[in-house]
C-alpha cells in the first residue's frame, strides 16, 4: 500500500513471533502460515480488540471450499475478524 495513508489510518502495534524450526506433525505439513487464534491476551484477535480495532473478540474461518472456475477447480478460504457474515457462512 505504498503511497497511501492506509497504514497510518488503520495500523496498530502488534506483538508477534516468527517460528524458525518445526518438528513432529508441524514439520511434515504444508507450510502456508499459522496465526495465533486463542483466548490469550496476546492473541492476534485480542490485541486488535484491546486497541479498539475490533468491537468483539470473535473470528470465523472456513479453510477450504472447492470452487469450479472455468474448467478448473480452485480452493478458496475465508477469515473474518470481529464477527461473521451469516450470508457467507
Amino acid at each position: 500500500l505504498t503511497g497511501t495513508n492506509v497504514p497510518k489510518q488503520h495500523g496498530f502495534p502488534l506483538v508477534f513471533a516468527c517460528q524458525t524450526e518445526a518438528t513432529g506433525w508441524y514439520a511434515s505439513q504444508v507450510k502456508d502460515g499459522v496465526i495465533g487464534f486463542s483466548t490469550a491476551r496476546t492473541s492476534f484477535v485480542n490485541q486488535m480488540v484491546f486497541q479498539d480495532q475490533l468491537k468483539y473478540p470473535r473470528f470465523c474461518m472456513c479453510f477450504e471450499q472447492k470452487l469450479l472456475m472455468g474448467d478448473d477447480y480452485r480452493s478458496a478460504g475465508l477469515v473474518t475478524l470481529g464477527g461473521y457474515n451469516p450470508n457467507i457462512l
